[in-house]
């Protein structure tokens, strides 16, 4: 047996994803600050890609809408709603999840048109982490002080506001009005959609 030293430890694949350095080496608990001077940090993409996928189903839950993970084969939504405790209820709500670090930049959303008849909402997810490296790019700062904002867009909303040059393809909201499908008034859209009254 191969002893280890005293400031080694076993970790798991999700503490590896957690907690990795910008060159993905593990960061030494023992003593964090070592080699930050060397090295800058950064943001896993992977988990700030998850993170908007289960914050929106967990708002989606506390709304009383039955909310699934899609299969990971398919790339068209992300989330699945239904009332499986319903008869004659409308076929299941398919969500799209589309990510942003901060809310403060000029919203296009790269997408075809063909698409957007693959989900009935597209959820543009701010998840507000200011991530800015320094000027010297040894040190990067992140802020995780401000809540995340949610904007629920019906698939019709989209189309409207889809534009198409050459051979690139968006939707462009930079002076668009969002504002009435922010928040719980946008998930309230999704749960009219399934038929689920305010008081549900």
């Amino acid at each position: 047996m191969i002893a280890r030293k005293p400031t080694e430890r076993i970790y798991l694949r999700s503490d590896f994803l957690a907690h990795t350095d910008s060159n993905d080496h593990i960061v030494n608990f023992d003593n964090p600050n070592k080699g930050q001077q060397k090295k800058r940090s950064r943001v896993n993409s992977a988990m700030i890609s998850l993170s908007a996928e289960y914050l929106v189903m967990g708002h989606l839950l506390r709304r009383n809408i039955l909310t699934h993970k899609a299969p990971l084969i398919n790339k068209a939504y992300d989330l699945v709603c239904t009332l499986p405790y319903r008869s004659g209820i409308p076929k299941p709500i398919r969500i799209r999840i589309e990510k942003r670090y901060r809310a403060d930049r000029e919203c296009i959303i790269s997408i075809t048109e063909r698409s957007i008849d693959a989900f009935d909402f597209l959820v543009l997810t701010c998840l507000n982490v200011d991530y800015s490296p320094s000027s010297n790019e040894k040190f990067a700062s992140t802020d995780y002080s401000q809540e995340p904002t949610f904007y629920s867009l019906p698939a019709d909303f989209l189309r409207k506001h889809h534009d198409r040059n050459g051979d690139q393809e968006a939707v462009i909201l930079h002076g668009v009005d969002i504002e009435a499908y922010k928040g719980m008034r946008g998930f309230e859209l999704i749960s009219e959609a399934l038929g689920i009254s305010q008081r549900s």
